[in-house]
This record gives structure tokens, C-alpha cells and sequence, in this order.
């Protein structure tokens, strides 16, 4: 039975293609960069210490501390850094980072699925992955939390306990292959609801719809990661559609264009089209190559100016007043760990700059992906430090950075960088409109002064402060 748009009912099926559509943005935009990053660095340790363990002309095995000092040896060796207590400690941060923000970050996409799964439809497969990695799941929930919620806790022992039973990125990678497996099954099933309402349309106004789709496929901002094999099929299937509504009219068919409500129907259902299209949520080769030497002076310039603080050592009449200053002070170790988060990414989109040039329209699709994730989820990590900023400066006059005033004095940025910070965190916000997306923070060098003028409001805090 035929059903025109007119009286064609969508909510059913366009608002779980929604939630989907922001889920697949999160797992391909934010995650995957991240998880590419990570994962390559704990390749890189585990195969550094499968060498260090399997070195047969050693009778017994070293003793763990021992092992750990000779893997990171290996690792700064192949780098051509030189071995050093420091070394090996820039080393340790670089290395675990990433892995502890993709861990963050799956966590969220995991607590997402189980949040919305019955508006979704239900998600096959999800109580298991939920029941079997239940202990795990909880700990990366954690980490979520503490990026969020820099507060005293147990958070860095969770860490260290996780990271060092050894196999946890294998498992991590397995709960990544059932949850992209759950995603899957949602597309599919969603799709299979999307295509039978079209199938409800008369012809004309089917063919509108498609090729309204076709339109929107190209310049998706997921183009990239879309299936090839759909992809291809998508534009002959557009061609061969034009071709039909042109016959049509040309031939005495149906002249029909769509009323006002008509076409907001029909933009609703090419919506759902478009979020529910195959889409390859692995579209990047694996790397093999060694974790990227951390660069010394990017971490130095970013932490000097509150490691001197952290001692103390701060201008007697630099004394900030209020509940917010007080919250910073107290927890001013935690935001710390943020800059220091900050930093590792800031060193892999430096790598990445040196080894493209400036200019990324040339950069293969590879290293746009991972540039753009990487600025997404390092403004993110950044905002709960410049909500701080923003809470202090209104209690305290004559606290002003210049260049977080730029930020805090547009009101566009301002809210873009909050709204970053929910999407990056909380796949279920609103999806950032792609003119409210902070397009200089993508770039290294506006990160890194941003990155630098939060580190000197952090610095402002000495031990003691109230």
C-alpha cells in the first residue's frame, strides 16, 4: 500500500538512525585516531618485551623492574634518544597515554549502546560483550570519569594494575571487535526499517528521495570511511535514477515536486538514508611502526609553567580568592595530568606535521583522520581546565590570560569548545553543527598555545592555595 510523503510517518525510524549517526561519527571521527595511536604503541611494548624476555642466551628471565628498564631501552634505541631516567620517563608517559584515553573513549561508546539500546532497537550481542568484559568495562568507565573529573582518587593505581596484567590491549581490541560487530547489527537492522518505508513511497517520490541521498553521500562528512563497494553502487544506482525522474517527466509522467512539509519529510528520510549507509568503522591500515619520540622540548615548554608551581613557588600577591580557586588548588594535580595528556597528543600532531609539511589538503586521507581525531579529543581533554579558567576570572578581576580571554570573550568559541568537550565525551550530546567546529584548533600550533595558556593558569596555583 502506497503511503506519499504527505502522510508518511518517520519518527520511528529517523530518530534511532540519529542516535546511530552520532554513535558511527564518535567511533570513526574521535575514536578511531586515538585507537590507532594507542594500539600501535602497545604493540611497540609488547614486542620490545617479548625480545627482552626471549633472549635465549640468558638462563632465567629479569626480574620485572629489570625488564621494564630494558624494554624501554630497546624502545629509545630505535628511536635514537638517548637512555636516560628522563628519557625513560617521557618515554612511559608518551607510551600509555593514548591507550588510556582510548580507553576512556570505548568505555563511553559501550555506556552509550547500553543507554539507548531500546530506542535503537535492541543491539544483538551487547549483553554479552557487557557481561563477559563487565570488570574491565568498569575500570575504563573510571578513566572516563577522572578525564572528565580530575579529583583525588584511585585513579593512576587502577591505571598502573591494568596496564601492567600485559594482554589488556588485546582484550580492549577484541571488546572493540564485538562492539563495532554491535554496531553492525544495528545499521543493518535500521536500514532494513529505512528501505521499507521507501518502499511504501509512490515511484516519484522514492526517486526524489534517493537521489536527494546521493546528493548528500558525496559531500558526507564521513565520505571517507564510507564502504567503497556501497559507495560505488550509490552513484550508479544516483545516475540510473536521474535518468528514471528525468524520463518521467519528459515522457508525460508524474510532474511532481514536494510541498514545504513534503520536502522536511523527505529531508528527515534522506537523513536516515545517509546515517544508516555501510560505512567501514576500520577504514585505516594497521601501523607498525615504533611509538613517536616524544619530544622534549614540547613537553617542557608545556609543563614548566606549572611545574615550578607545584612546589610553591608562586608571587605572594598572586593569591586567587573564591570556591573555583579553591577546587583548582585542591585538585590541581589531576588538571596537571590533563596538560600532561595534552601534551603526548600535541606531540604525535607535531610528527605528523613534520613528517607532511603544513599544508594537509595534501596528506593522505590516513593522516587527515588521524590529525583532525587528534585535535578533537586534545581541545576536549583541555575544556574542563578552561571551564576552571572561566569559573576563577569571574571572582577574580585581575586573573586575565590573553589568549584564553580570546576563547572566553567569543561566544561562538566558547561554546564550540564546551560542545566539543560533550561530544568527544558523551556520544548521546548533540551533534556539533560543522560551523560551530573550531577549525584553528586543529591546528598544532593554535593548540599548542591554547594548551600553553591553560598550563600558565594552572601555574598560578601554588601548594596551599584556598
Amino acid at each position: 500500500m502506497r503511503t506519499e510523503l504527505n502522510h508518511l510517518s518517520t519518527k520511528d525510524v529517523c530518530e534511532p538512525a540519529d542516535l546511530l549517526g552520532r554513535l558511527v561519527a564518535h567511533r570513526v571521527q574521535t575514536l578511531e585516531p586515538i585507537r590507532l595511536v594507542a594500539m600501535r604503541n602497545m604493540r611497540a611494548e609488547r614486542l620490545a618485551s617479548i625480545a627482552v624476555v626471549g633472549n635465549a642466551g640468558e638462563k632465567t628471565f629479569p626480574s620485572p623492574e629489570e625488564a621494564s628498564d630494558r624494554v624501554k631501552a630497546a624502545l629509545l634505541s630505535v628511536q635514537g634518544v638517548e637512555d636516560s631516567p628522563e628519557a625513560r620517563h617521557l618515554l612511559d608517559v608518551s607510551l600509555h597515554t593514548p591507550f588510556e584515553i582510548y580507553l576512556a573513549l570505548l568505555a563511553e561508546e559501550v555506556r552509550f549502546l547500553v543507554m539507548n539500546q531500546f530506542d535503537l532497537g535492541g543491539v544483538p550481542g551487547l549483553n554479552g560483550l557487557v557481561s563477559d568484559h563487565h570488570e574491565l568495562l568498569t575500570q575504563m568507565g573510571h578513566f572516563r570519569d577522572a578525564i572528565l573529573h580530575p579529583v583525588p582518587g584511585k585513579y593512576e593505581e587502577r591505571l598502573k594494575a591494568l596496564v601492567g596484567t600485559g594482554t589488556v590491549d588485546q582484550i580492549a581490541d577484541y571488546v572493540q571487535l564485538r562492539l563495532d560487530s554491535c554496531i553492525e547489527r544495528v545499521r543493518s537492522n535500521l536500514r532494513l526499517r529505512v528501505e521499507k518505508r521507501m518502499a511504501d513511497l509512490p515511484d516519484e517520490q522514492r526517486v526524489y528521495c534517493r537521489y536527494r541521498c546521493a546528493e548528500r553521500i558525496e559531500g558526507h562528512k564521513l565520505a571517507h570511511s564510507l564502504s567503497v563497494t556501497s559507495l560505488a553502487t550509490s552513484r550508479v544506482e544516483s545516475d540510473a535514477l536521474v535518468q528514471m525522474f528525468g524520463a518521467m517527466k519528459e515522457y508525460g509522467g508524474p510532474k511532481w515536486t514536494p510541498s514545504p512539509h513534503e520536502g522536511r519529510v523527505a529531508s528527515r528520510l534522506v537523513a536516515a538514508l545517509v546515517d544508516t549507509f555501510p560505512i567501514d568503522l576500520r577504514l585505516l591500515d594497521e601501523d607498525s611502526s615504533p611509538p613517536v619520540a616524544f619530544s622534549q622540548d614540547v613537553f617542557l615548554k608545556t609543563v614548566a609553567p606549572f611545574a615550578n608551581a607545584a612546589e610553591g613557588v608562586r608571587p605572594a600577591e598572586m593569591s586567587w580568592k573564591g570556591a573555583s580557586a579553591a577546587h583548582v588548588a585542591r585538585n590541581r594535580k589531576g588538571y596537571a595530568g590533563l596538560l600532561v595528556k595534552s601534551s603526548v597528543l600535541v606531540n604525535e600532531s607535531v610528527a605528523l606535521v613534520k613528517k607532511h609539511g603544513p599544508e594537509p589538503d595534501a596528506w593522505p586521507d590516513r593522516d587527515k583522520l588521524l590529525i583532525s581525531g587528534l585535535g578533537r579529543v586534545n581541545t576536549a581533554i583541555l575544556v574542563p581546565i578552561f571551564q576552571c579558567y572561566l569559573s576563577c576570572r569571574t571572582q577574580n578581576a585581575g586573573l586575565r590570560i590573553q589568549t584564553l580571554e580570546e576563547v572566553a570573550n567569543d561566544e561562538r568559541r566558547r561554546l564550540a569548545v564546551i560542545r566539543l568537550r560533550n561530544e568527544v565525551f558523551h556520544t548521546d550530546a548533540p551533534r556539533v553543527r560543522p560551523g560551530d567546529v573550531l577549525a584553528d584548533l586543529d591546528d598544532p600550533s593554535s593548540l599548542f598555545r591554547f594548551q600553553s595558556a591553560l598550563a600558565e593558569f594552572l601555574g598560578e596555583f601554588g601548594a596551599g592555595t584556598q
